[in-house]
């Protein structure tokens, strides 16, 4: 149901709904979309803890997809009524909530959200997106942790944090330490990008939670435009990745300017322990100390363990823009910003 435009949506909508799913209790899929340039504005934690009431008794669903994107009204209490309405939810597969640029949003304050998440025994695939939740504290993250340690079932990870400039090392702490168990974990995409307060120590946790994982198709970090960020704490996230068999593994730290020249060089024997991925994705695109010749060093030493076919790096070299390698990666959620910084270079090849 698309409710996107709906200026005048109240929460009463939102009780109804929640009244009139309650006794559909062979309803396998539900779809809620109350998103889009903020027309579903007066939408507050009230509508949707009346919505999660009606979830309680669904016991056939599988898949809950809601967006409540530009909601600003919401706050993140709504989480503690609808961690009850899903708990019972034992033949839940996905679950995708999509609460990007709620402004207001910061959690649910309570354990009853993560104690939801933890009953569903089936889950399969979890997607939320947070991303330009300024207001989002390292709360949220510590209670995802929580909520998804026990679920050797899940197979899929897709958190977007972009933009979330109250993020500190202490919450990506606690939500890496949630990966540990995790099993059966195929495919893990977390986005970070432009969390300005992140340090070294994020990425360390990160490599801490999914060394133990023994095999991951594919893992794709996206930390661009942290400047706090150095090698070390890169070489702390390598480290990690050494554990898993991974087909994919993407790195993107697209104007990450701390990461230094004089120190990729000796990123490449921690890459080089990799266990042997398909491929290859680094970005190091405006990170303004990466030079050509570094780049080809790097590949070099990589080339015993990973084809250079197979690797796939973004870079740009200020200080020779004609002879400059720009490669870019199938899909990537940051194309239309390397594609603009391409188009201002005409003198940069593609390959």
């Amino acid at each position: 149901m698309d409710f996107a435009l709906c200026k005048n949506l109240t929460d009463e909508c939102l009780k109804d709904l929640g009244q009139g799913i309650k006794e559909l209790t062979s309803l396998k899929s539900i779809e809620l979309d109350f998103s889009q340039y903020s027309h579903c504005g007066n939408l507050t934690d009230e509508g949707l803890n009346d919505l999660g009431e009606g979830l309680k008794k669904l016991n056939s669903l599988e898949s809950i997809d809601f967006k409540f994107q530009e909601c600003k009204n919401l706050t993140g209490k709504c989480l503690n009524d609808f961690g009850q309405g899903i708990k019972e939810l034992i033949s839940l597969k996905s679950i995708k909530l999509d609460f990007s640029k709620c402004t207001n949003f910061r959690g649910s304050g309570s354990n009853n959200w993560s104690e939801g998440l933890n009953k569903l025994s089936s889950l399969q695939s979890l997607d939320f997106n947070f991303g330009h939740c300024e207001s989002l504290t390292d709360e949220c993250l510590m209670e995802i942790g929580q909520g998804i340690k026990d679920l050797s079932s899940l197979k899929s990870i897709k958190l977007d944090f972009s933009h979330c400039k109250n993020l500190e090392d202490e919450g990506l702490k606690g939500l890496s330490e949630g990966l540990k168990g995790l099993t059966s974990l195929k495919d893990l995409h977390m986005n970070f990008s432009e969390c300005e307060r992140l340090k070294d120590e994020s990425l360390h946790s990160v490599g801490q939670g999914i060394k133990d994982i023994s095999c991951i198709d594919s893992i794709k970090l996206d930390f661009d435009k942290n400047w706090n960020l150095t090698c070390e704490g890169l070489n702390g996230l390598i480290e990690g990745l050494n554990g898993p068999t991974s087909l994919y593994i993407s790195l993107s730290f697209f104007d990450c300017r701390n990461i230094k020249c004089e120190s990729l060089h000796g990123l490449a024997p921690y890459f080089k322990k990799l266990n042997s991925p398909q491929m290859l994705y680094l970005n190091f695109m405006d990170c303004f100390t990466i030079r050509k010749q570094h780049v080809k060093d790097f590949c070099e030493i990589l080339s015993s363990s990973i084809p250079p076919e197979n690797i796939d790096i973004d870079y740009y070299d200020s200080q020779d823009s004609e002879n400059s390698e720009v490669y870019s990666e199938p899909d990537s959620e940051s194309d239309s910003e390397l594609d603009s910084e391409s188009d201002s270079k005409p003198d940069s090849e593609s390959d």
